[in-house]
């Protein structure tokens, strides 16, 4: 039976580090956190922290089979200064929610926040 969590994409950001810690305090379900850089170490007993890259889809499968995701606040971002001028992600970019084209995974969670 697969574990019932929120998942928070981009969490070791400064929006996501302040989202764990709201949800930490408001809800009983568990958090995991999937980011390319590690969470900081105050948030180790907040959420089970996965690093990795959000455009990895073994990486998202394996997320899906082992967890089932109740909510996801999709807060990954592309890393690069030219972002600020060309905001428009690659099309193969699935770093604002797990839903580019061909990818399913969407349809293993029951909500998703913007």
């Amino acid at each position: 039976m697969r574990k019932k969590v929120i998942l928070i994409t981009g969490a070791s950001g400064e929006i996501g580090q302040a989202l764990v810690k709201a949800l930490a305090k408001q809800s009983e379900m568990p958090i995991l956190s999937l980011d390319i850089a590690p969470v900081p170490e105050d948030l180790h007993t907040l959420v089970t922290a996965m690093q990795g890259d959000i455009m990895d889809k073994a990486l998202l499968s394996r997320l899906v089979s082992e967890y089932e995701l109740a909510t996801i606040y999709p807060l990954a971002a592309l890393l690069s200064a030219r972002s600020e001028f060309t905001p428009e992600p690659p099309p193969s970019a699935p770093h604002l929610g797990l839903h580019s084209p061909g990818n399913t995974h969407l349809q293993y969670c029951s909500k998703a926040t913007y």
